[in-house]
C-alpha cells in the first residue's frame, strides 16, 4: 500500500491495494479517500485499486498555482497513470470525481477503459446549492470568509439520507480540507472553472461518448437531478442508468452492500 506520491511538485495522499485491472476511485467534493472505505476490499480481490487525495483536499497539498478544475484534475490524474506505467484504467467516480471522470473520458478517450458515475453532475443546473454561492465574485469571498470546518456537519447531512452514516470519524477526515486555507481555495476555485465556457458545445460531445458507462443516482440526491441523468443516458450510447432507491448523493457510502455488486458487475461485463 502506497501512502504517498508525488507528480509535478504536488505531493498527495495516495492509496494501493489488490492486484488485477486498474481502477482508480475518484471522490468528491469535500470528500476524501476516505469516502471509499466500504469498497476498497471488495474491490481489491479482483482490480488493482488506486484512490487518493485530490489536491487541495485532505492532507494533500493544497497549492496556490494548482488548476483546480476538471481539466486540470484529469492532467494530474494521467500523469499519475503515466507514472505508474498504466496505460489504460476504469474510472469510478462520484460527484466531482465523476466530473473528472467524464472530462478524462472525452478528452483522452485512449487512458480509459469503463466509467462508473456515482451521482456526478453532467448538466451546469446540476450544482450544489449550499456550496454555490463560493462562485460569486464579491459575495463569494464574503461567503468563503465564514465557511471552515464548522460547515462540514451541516454539508454532510445533507448529502445522506440515512443520518446515522455521519459519525464523528466522517467528520474528522472530511474537515481535514478546511483547517487549511488552501482547501476552500481549491474549492471555490473548481467551482468558478466547473461549468466550461460554452457548456452546450460541451453536452453535446456526450453523444459521441464510446466508453460503457454505468450512470448510478440515489434517488434523494439534492445535487443531480433525475432529468439530467435521464437525459445523458439517452444521449449517451453506452450508458446505463440504475436509480438507487432511499439513498442519496453519496450511495457508495450509505449503502456500499448495494453499490459495489452493481460496479463490479458492470466493470466484469
Amino acid at each position: 500500500m502506497t501512502e504517498h506520491a508525488e507528480l509535478g511538485g504536488v505531493r498527495v495522499r495516495w492509496r494501493t491495494y489488490g492486484s488485477g485491472s486498474p481502477v482508480f476511485l475518484l471522490h468528491g467534493m469535500g470528500a476524501s479517500l476516505y469516502s471509499f472505505r466500504g469498497q476498497v476490499e471488495e474491490f481489491s480481490k479482483r482490480h488493482t485499486v488506486h484512490c487518493f487525495d485530490w489536491p487541495g483536499y485532505g492532507p494533500s497539498d493544497q497549492p496556490a498555482d494548482f488548476d483546480y478544475s476538471p481539466e486540470g484534475y484529469s492532467r494530474f490524474l494521467v500523469g499519475h497513470m503515466d507514472r505508474l506505467g498504466i496505460k489504460k484504467a476504469h474510472l469510478v467516480g462520484n460527484s466531482m470525481g465523476g466530473l473528472v471522470s467524464i472530462w478524462t473520458a472525452m478528452h483522452r478517450p485512449d487512458r480509459v477503459d469503463k466509467v462508473v458515475l456515482i451521482d456526478a453532475p453532467v448538466y451546469p443546473a446540476d450544482k450544489p446549492a449550499i456550496l454555490w454561492p463560493l462562485r460569486w465574485p464579491v459575495f463569494g469571498a464574503l461567503y468563503a470568509s465564514v465557511i471552515g470546518p464548522w460547515a462540514v456537519p451541516t454539508v454532510a447531512r445533507s448529502v445522506f439520507v440515512d443520518k446515522s452514516v455521519v459519525d464523528d470519524r466522517m467528520i474528522s477526515e472530511y474537515s481535514e480540507t478546511f483547517r487549511r486555507p488552501g482547501g476552500l481555495r481549491a474549492v471555490r476555485t473548481f467551482l468558478q472553472r466547473a461549468v466550461p465556457p460554452d457548456p452546450a458545445a460541451y453536452t453535446d460531445r456526450y453523444s459521441s461518448m464510446t466508453h460503457p458507462t454505468l450512470v448510478l443516482r440515489g434517488e434523494h440526491d439534492a445535487v443531480v437531478r433525475q432529468e439530467s441523468v435521464d437525459r445523458f443516458a439517452k444521449v449517451h450510447p453506452k450508458a446505463k442508468l440504475v436509480v438507487l432507491p432511499g439513498l442519496g448523493h453519496a450511495p457508495h457510502e450509505e449503502r456500499p452492500e448495494t453499490v459495489n455488486p452493481l460496479i463490479l458487475d458492470f466493470l466484469a461485463a
